[in-house]
């Protein structure tokens, strides 16, 4: 019996492409964008103002090719618009850091006592992401939920993490709002978790991270009536000025300062000449071994 054309085509039915699907006449190829899961092929995940990624954590699990250090759109749920700053991964082999602000000694006093606010209710931008030698500050230290930080000391290359300063729920800035410094007692803080806590236990009171430190000239007692020139704002460590151990001269010499509580454009301390003041625990370390004034000595704060 002679078949004819139509069911001769019926009979043998029509290819499937690899794997058993039918792709369909016209239809575009699978996307091969190295963003896992997105729904745009052109969109490549943090590339672009328009394609932010919600955290360096999600950006490097959805892009695992990519090579931190690298410069990438950001945007958590806290944010109304993108963010650019480095992602870096973790030396632990844990989740990816965010950089969110630099302390430098690059001629200019940014972290002031009288600017306070750029860590709590001022969100505003501080330098540029292009020029990391120098004080910057990103909008994720408000919009990004933290829950572990780390420090960077440059050129030195110190790392140190503390986890779970935070709970994940609210960014840097929140668990910065005060009225006034704490009085700390020594060994309270956050203890660190992780990288080179031996080098902090060389020259440090002790390895543990304060958020604003008074100043307590060594005998662990805090003056009540008015803050202390050299109390820290923000991020600190506890260590020996000409007062000795505890708390002394946290301000100038241990925070991201200087404090500076009279006149912002005054540094304290008396540092020997060709030496940088503070940049975190870098005076008391002796780490502080670029030029002054060059942004060489500086200490990097990521969150994550």
């Amino acid at each position: 019996m002679r078949l004819s054309l139509l069911s001769l085509l019926l009979m043998i039915g029509c290819p499937e492409a690899p794997g058993g699907f039918d792709r369909g006449a016209g239809e575009p190829p699978a996307d091969d964008d190295d963003a896992t899961g997105d729904d745009d092929a052109t969109c490549l995940r943090g590339e672009e103002e328009s394609c932010p990624a919600a955290s360096c954590a999600g950006l490097l699990q959805e892009r695992p090719q990519l090579e931190p250090p690298g410069i990438w759109w950001l945007q958590p749920a806290l944010a109304p618009l993108p963010s650019r700053t480095r992602c870096d991964a973790d030396p632990g082999g844990g989740d990816a850091w965010t950089l969110a602000l630099i302390s430098a000694d690059d001629g200019t006093d940014t972290w002031t006592w009288a600017n306070r606010g750029l860590w709590t209710t001022d969100s505003s931008t501080v330098g540029s992401v292009s020029a990391l030698d120098a004080d910057f500050k990103s909008r994720l230290l408000h919009q990004l939920p933290v829950r572990d930080l780390a420090f960077r000391h440059l050129p030195s290359g110190l790392w140190i993490e503390y986890a779970d300063v935070g709970d994940g729920s609210s960014p840097l800035s929140d668990l910065l709002l005060a009225d006034e410094p704490p009085c700390w007692q020594p060994g309270e803080g956050h203890p660190p978790t992780g990288g080179d806590v031996e080098a902090l236990e060389g020259g440090l009171c002790d390895p543990n991270l304060y958020l604003h430190a008074q100043d307590q000239d060594g005998d662990a007692g805090c003056a009540p009536a008015e803050p202390h020139r050299s109390d820290a704002w923000g991020p600190a460590w506890s260590a020996g000025g000409n007062d000795g151990c505890p708390f002394d001269d946290a301000g100038e010499l241990s925070s991201l300062g200087p404090s500076a509580l009279e006149d912002p454009e005054i540094e304290y301390g008396a540092v020997p000449d060709g030496v940088s003041r503070g940049i975190g625990f870098g005076q008391a370390l002796g780490l502080n071994t670029g030029a002054v004034g060059s942004g060489e000595n500086r200490i990097e704060l990521l969150i994550r």
